[in-house]
């Protein structure tokens, strides 16, 4: 399926990646961590933004939360409540620098959705300690 911002994918390494630039700007971490400016490189990282829950009768059972086997309410079994996905956010990279610090890297173009913008807020505040750097000038060395 073609992107709708004219994004095509490119494989490099045996790696497949959604765009020119995030392929570019793999190319240069490799370099980097070649060179031992960094220490690592991680595709793909993934961060929870919300867990998975269920929800009946206005109660809401999380992944950790101990609920019935029915709803207290109106009996309706676990696997007939109303199912909710975990939401994630899938960065670009993580690369850890030789100090140990991480940093989240996510390969951005022109434009960036209303989607990116709320994930990219709902990131930083569940993970402050972390840092997320937005890349627009691939060569630019992790700092």
């Amino acid at each position: 399926m073609p992107s709708k911002y004219h994004a095509k994918k490119v494989t490099l390494d045996g790696i497949t990646f959604d765009s020119q630039k995030e392929a570019k700007r793999y190319g240069w971490l490799k370099q980097f961590q070649h060179q031992g400016i960094i220490r690592s490189i991680e595709l793909q990282p993934r961060f929870e933004l919300q867990p998975a829950f269920k929800k009946c009768c206005g109660r809401v059972y999380g992944p950790d939360d101990p609920s019935p086997k029915k709803c207290p309410i109106c009996g309706r079994s676990r696997k007939k409540m109303r199912g909710f996905r975990a939401e994630e956010y899938v960065a670009d990279f993580l690369v850890t620098l030789n100090d140990g610090t991480e940093i989240v890297e996510d390969v951005k173009g022109k434009i960036q959705t209303p989607l990116f913008k709320s994930k990219w807020k709902r990131f930083e505040y569940l993970y402050p300690d972390r840092c997320l750097m937005i890349v627009t000038d691939i060569k630019a060395v992790p700092t």
